[in-house]
């Protein structure tokens, strides 16, 4: 697995930024709209980036997770995408994994031990995993870097794909289901540096 050393300035970082682009993306250069996202996820600060389909928002935080020294969240509801985006990754030589309703709880161990020894630096995760005092406790022993919620559709566009399991009052405001909002918003309070985006 490649050593991802985080870089200095700001500067610096949109530069292994550009360069992680070529080498795992394939593109020459950010696009208009992804450049300022990335800048301001490598500076640490919130970011809120409303993007169309297809327009590269994956992209946008993918690539300063591997800037940063610990693990990157990303929440993201829907299961059959979230194995589609993290295969991908694996493809390209990139450290993720997901933890998700599909598993087998020995493997969820498993790929969680992976996680605290480093390594991966992509976990995406179903909201309702954020729901359980065993799993917050297990996210309380890993360096979490950055929390990214991604591809939050309302339950009514996403018909009998839309977990059963989950809660149907949507929070538009945090993009993100209720229930997994407090234990983003108390992960914020354990890890005030933590980049949060959406």
């Amino acid at each position: 697995m490649p050593k991802w050393k985080p870089a200095q300035s700001l500067g610096g970082k949109m530069e292994r930024a550009e360069k992680i682009l070529r080498q795992f993306y394939g593109y020459k250069a950010f696009r208009q709209a992804q450049a300022p996202v990335v800048k301001s996820l490598l500076a640490g600060r919130d970011t809120c980036a409303i993007m169309p389909t297809g327009a590269g928002k994956s992209i946008c935080f993918q690539i300063p997770a591997l800037l940063m020294d610990g693990l990157t969240i990303v929440v993201s509801p829907l299961i059959s995408l979230m194995k589609d985006q993290v295969d991908a990754l694996i493809g390209q030589g990139i450290p993720a994994t997901y933890i998700n309703s599909s598993l087998s709880p020995d493997e969820a161990d498993r790929r969680a031990d992976n996680i605290r020894t480093g390594q991966t630096k992509l976990l995406y995760l179903a909201p309702e995993k954020l729901e359980g005092s065993y799993f917050r406790r297990t996210l309380g022993q890993m360096p979490i870097s950055m929390v990214a919620v991604d591809e939050s559709p309302l339950p009514e566009s996403m018909g009998s794909r839309f977990p059963p399991e989950l809660p149907r009052d949507f929070c538009p405001s945090f993009k993100v289901f209720r229930t997994a909002r407090l234990s983003l918003l108390l992960l914020r309070q354990q890890r005030p540096k933590c980049a949060m985006t959406s």
